[in-house]
């Protein structure tokens, strides 16, 4: 039996671990009560192909793992229930050549946790561990809503490491059936221990009379709006946005990118509704003049 207390990254943790040389088994056991997160894993050595599974515990969410390792490949399936999961995704791993993709699908899901500073992957970007020339995969995740978001809906995240450089570029979504959002040209860094998105925002306006009502504006601010693209700067930390080189109807409106700069994200989100309510009104105030 092994036991271990470690740091990696000033994060703690303990390791356990025991050999079952009967039944060909490797037992072990991860806890990292600093991120609420437990590992618990079984591999079996007994063929060259060899077969495992692992139990994740998060803050008291469960979801399982199982894989097959030899010397060419890894492949693995990840989900919550064997039966009608919430979510599944699945993931190959070539070692000669090296080459690695992930895909998966859900019912829901959560974005709360990769915006929040204390989450599991805000804390594993910040460690810049990722951040590896040779480190190179791609992970394509499918919902069809968002968790405690009834607006937007039908998420494509594309999310890429490439030569140490993270983005989500071709990311989707849809914002009911008023407008369809993607981001181009993005880039995930730490800048002064703060973990920053920087991107392009492509928005295809669907029906614009629909997003009016929305924000309950009068007739008179109501033009006709096609599309938008814009430059955005998300700070995880700070919770900040910052917005530049607006473009509406693909014309850049000098009014717009001066009354729109920084948006503080509030920890309400009925607060953070109303905000986002004034705030686009700000903003067709000010393309009007």
């Amino acid at each position: 039996i092994l036991y271990s207390e470690n740091e990696l990254f000033n994060i703690p943790f303990s390791f356990m671990s025991y050999k079952d040389k009967e039944k060909e088994k490797i037992f072990s056991k991860i806890n990292l009560k600093f991120l609420k997160l437990q590992i618990e894993n079984q591999f079996n050595y007994k063929n060259d192909t060899k077969k495992g599974s692992t139990d994740f515990t998060y803050n008291k969410n469960k979801s399982k793992a199982t894989y097959e390792l030899n010397k060419n490949f890894f492949i693995f399936n990840f989900f919550d229930k064997l039966v009608k999961p919430n979510f599944f995704y699945k993931g190959k791993i070539n070692f000669q050549p090296f080459y690695s993709s992930f895909e998966g699908s859900a019912n829901k899901i959560n974005l709360s946790s990769f915006f929040d500073t204390n989450s599991l992957s805000t804390q594993l970007f910040k460690s810049e561990i990722l951040n590896n020339k040779n480190l190179n995969f791609n992970l394509t995740i499918n919902s069809n809503k968002i968790s405690n978001n009834q607006n937007i809906n039908t998420l494509f995240l594309n999310f890429k490491i490439e030569e140490g450089l993270i983005d989500i570029d071709d990311t989707m979504f849809s914002w009911n059936k008023y407008a369809d959002f993607k981001i181009l040209d993005s880039l995930l860094y730490v800048n002064n221990n703060n973990l920053v998105l920087d991107g392009k925002l492509i928005v295809d306006i669907i029906n614009d009379k629909e997003i009016y009502k929305f924000l309950q504006t009068s007739k008179s601010l109501r033009p006709k709006l096609e599309n938008l693209e814009l430059n955005f700067n998300y700070n995880f930390d700070q919770q900040i946005i910052d917005f530049n080189d607006i473009k509406i109807n693909d014309k850049f409106n000098e009014n717009v990118n001066s009354a729109i700069k920084k948006i503080i994200l509030k920890r309400d989100k009925l607060q953070n509704k109303i905000y986002f309510k004034k705030l686009m009104k700000d903003f067709i105030i000010a393309y009007v003049g």
